[in-house]
C-alpha cells in the first residue's frame, strides 16, 4: 500500500518528519530535495531515454526524477511503516502555497508513486464560531469560486450589508448568488468509509465544509461572506485543488485540517502564534492513530472491493 501526503509549508513538512522519526514503526528510507537543475538535465534524459523508454514508458514524470538520480521537481520523503507485516510506503510531499502547486505536486505523486490514497494535512482558517483554534476538521464537501467570480459579489458595499445583517438562521436570497460560479466536491464510496470511521473513532475530529480560495481572509466581511454564500466553516488555500486532482485519478482523498486562525485582521499574527503547536497536534495524532485505521480500513474492506 502507498500513501501519498500532501503538505502546503516546509513547516508542515518538517512537523511530519518530526514526528515520524520519534515513532520506532516508521523508518524514513530517502530524503530528495528539489534542484534547480532539475528541468535542465536534457542530455541526461536524452542519454537515458533510449535504453529506458520501455521500462518507464507508462509513467513519464516517474521516469524523469528516477533517472536523473536525486534530482526531483519537489521536496519530499519516502518512509516504510510496518502494519501487522505489511509494508506500507508513505511519500511525504512538500508542495509550497496555493491551488496552482498543490495541483502540481500532487499529480507529480500520483504520477510517479501510484498512491492508493492521498491525504492532506494542513491549516486553516475558523469561519465558524463553533471551531476554535487547535481543532481538527474533516471535510465531507469542498467548494471553490474564483476570486474574479466572487469579486462581484465581495466589493459590493450593499451586497456586504445586507449578509452581514443577517441573523445565522436567515438565508441569503438565491438571485443574490445565482450567478456565482461556485464548484463542489463530495466523497465516493471509498472517502465516506474513511470519513465515517474518523468522526466515529476520533470525537475530536469535527466534520466540516471547507472553501478553498485563493485570496486572504482577512476581515469579518469576508469572513461571513463564505460563511454564508458557501456555508463553509472553515477556509483555506488547496483542498480543493489536492481534492480535485485526485478524483481525476480516481484515487480517495482524505483532507485533515487544524486551525490556526479566526479568519479576521489578526489572521497573520495568529497564524504565526499557533503554527507549532497545532501541527504538532495534528501530526501526532495523524502518525500515532489515523495512518493505522487507513491501513486497516483498506486492508480489510476497500481492497476487497474497490469501487469510487
Amino acid at each position: 500500500m502507498r500513501i501519498l501526503v500532501i503538505l502546503a509549508t516546509i513547516d508542515e513538512y518538517n512537523m511530519l518528519i518530526s514526528t515520524i522519526k520519534n515513532n520506532s514503526f516508521f523508518k524514513v528510507t530517502s530524503i530528495y530535495t528539489k534542484s534547480k537543475d532539475s528541468l535542465n538535465d536534457s542530455k541526461a534524459n536524452d542519454s537515458l531515454n533510449r535504453s529506458n523508454q520501455q521500462k518507464f514508458k507508462s509513467n513519464s514524470l516517474s521516469y524523469k526524477t528516477r533517472v536523473v538520480g536525486e534530482k526531483t521537481f519537489f521536496n519530499f520523503s519516502e518512509i516504510k511503516y510496518n502494519y501487522l507485516d505489511k509494508e506500507i510506503y508513505i511519500i511525504a510531499l512538500y508542495s509550497n502555497f496555493g491551488m496552482l502547486n498543490a495541483s502540481c505536486a500532487t499529480i507529480f505523486g500520483l504520477e510517479r508513486f501510484y498512491p492508493d490514497i492521498v491525504i492532506n494535512l494542513g491549516a486553516a482558517g475558523s469561519l465558524n464560531k463553533n471551531f476554535n483554534i487547535g481543532d481538527i476538521v474533516t471535510p465531507f464537501r469542498v467548494f471553490y469560486s474564483t476570486y474574479q467570480d466572487t469579486a462581484s459579489l465581495l466589493f459590493d458595499p450593499d451586497f456586504i450589508k445586507k449578509i452581514t445583517s443577517l441573523s445565522p438562521d436567515q438565508p441569503v436570497e438565491s438571485q443574490f448568488i445565482q450567478n456565482l460560479n461556485r464548484k463542489s466536491l463530495g466523497l465516493n464510496n471509498i472517502e465516506k468509509k474513511l470519513y465515517k470511521n474518523i468522526l466515529k473513532n476520533y470525537p475530536q475530529i469535527h466534520k466540516c465544509i471547507i472553501s478553498t480560495q485563493d485570496f486572504n481572509v482577512d476581515s469579518n466581511e469576508k469572513k461571513k461572506f463564505l460563511n454564508r454564500v458557501f456555508e463553509a466553516d472553515v477556509v483555506d488555500w488547496e483542498s480543493y485543488a489536492i481534492k480535485y486532482s485526485s478524483n481525476k485519478y480516481k484515487t480517495p482523498c482524505l483532507i485533515l485540517r487544524v486551525i490556526t486562525d479566526l479568519a479576521d485582521e489578526n489572521f497573520e499574527d495568529d497564524y504565526k502564534t499557533n503554527l507549532e503547536t497545532v501541527l504538532k497536534k495534528i501530526s501526532e495524532i495523524f502518525v500515532n492513530s489515523i495512518i493505522s485505521d487507513v491501513c486497516k480500513i483498506y486492508f480489510s474492506d476497500i481492497n476487497c472491493s474497490r469501487k469510487i
